[in-house]
């Protein structure tokens, strides 16, 4: 697990620089890295072996990937911005939202930041009114989840999980690690 740390950031770095000179020609006056959104965003959920206890992968989150537990849906994001987007925006380097943001948000932000209409259907809610810091940020009601191990409903900071064993309520504000069911 440490090591796929290690090369995740490896790459990562690799890709920063590749936006920085685009040729590797050692000249940088051809670099896009000032017109690039930079997304890094991991899959569902943190791992299921010992790297979850020994390293405290899942930060303290119930369960791992492939369950509906927040250690199984809840990821870490980072994103770099383009100085030009930021200008109003709240986000500035090194600081973080609480907005719950879901991989369908995506099409729609990048759909708005292009200037273009996003299809019609979508389930997902542009993220571009956070980023550019204008016009309204619309948030959703609700959050539909489903994995291996049952079904869940976030609205309101309260999460409702259907497994084959019942049903179980969360107050996520007050209890992220899901280990009070009220």
């Amino acid at each position: 697990w440490a090591s796929m740390i290690s090369r995740i950031d490896s790459h990562f770095g690799n890709i920063l620089a590749a936006l920085e000179d685009p040729n590797g020609d050692g000249d940088t006056s051809d670099s896009v890295a000032e017109n690039t959104m930079v997304i890094f965003q991991s899959d569902n959920g943190g791992p299921q072996h010992p790297a979850k206890d020994e390293f405290d992968a899942n930060g303290g989150l119930r369960e791992a990937k492939g369950r509906i537990e927040e250690g199984g849906i809840r990821v870490p994001m980072m994103m770099r911005l383009p100085a030009s987007f930021a200008g109003n925006s709240s986000l500035k380097a090194g600081t973080s939202t609480d907005l719950v943001i879901d991989v369908t948000d995506f099409l729609p932000a990048f759909c708005d930041l292009a200037g273009v209409p996003a299809p019609l259907g979508i389930d997902g809610v542009s993220l571009a009114p956070t980023l550019l810091g204008k016009g309204h940020q619309r948030t959703r009601e609700f959050l539909i989840h489903e994995a291996g191990n049952g079904q869940s409903v976030i609205r309101d900071g309260f999460k409702l999980i259907r497994t084959k064993t019942g049903l179980e309520l969360y107050n996520l504000e007050a209890d992220h690690a899901e280990e009070h069911d009220i």
